[in-house]
């Protein structure tokens, strides 16, 4: 989700959507996407792993996936999601960059005239 936001806003996915019409350049930006999306996400999945220890404790991470709305520590992870989602987007934003201009490219690569 957030790869596509990012791609929407950039001037590259502008001149595709203008050239092939903007119904089907979010379908082509949901076909890319998820097509690229699993090449990214072990990385993504460890820097969000990264995040939550930032601000908790493993075996409070562990009750949470244990006992769910029951785990006594829901309440601090609720009280730390922004200070989470900070962490996350600091490690994470190269990332992301990485994987929108992969997702761009191939869009861009997808509607370029052949010569």
């Amino acid at each position: 989700m957030l790869a596509s936001q990012a791609a929407t806003r950039t001037q590259t996915y502008a001149i595709v959507s203008s050239q092939i019409g903007a119904a089907r350049a979010r379908a082509l930006l949901a076909q890319t996407v998820e097509q690229v999306a699993p090449r990214y996400q072990d990385q993504w999945d460890r820097n969000l792993a990264a995040a939550h220890l930032e601000h908790l404790t493993a075996g409070e991470l562990s009750s949470i996936a244990e006992l769910g709305a029951r785990s006594p520590y829901v309440s601090k992870l609720l009280g730390r999601q922004d200070a989470i989602g900070g962490s996350m987007q600091a490690c994470s934003s190269d990332l992301l960059r990485d994987m929108v201009a992969e997702v761009i490219g191939i869009m861009f690569g997808e509607v370029a005239p052949r010569r």
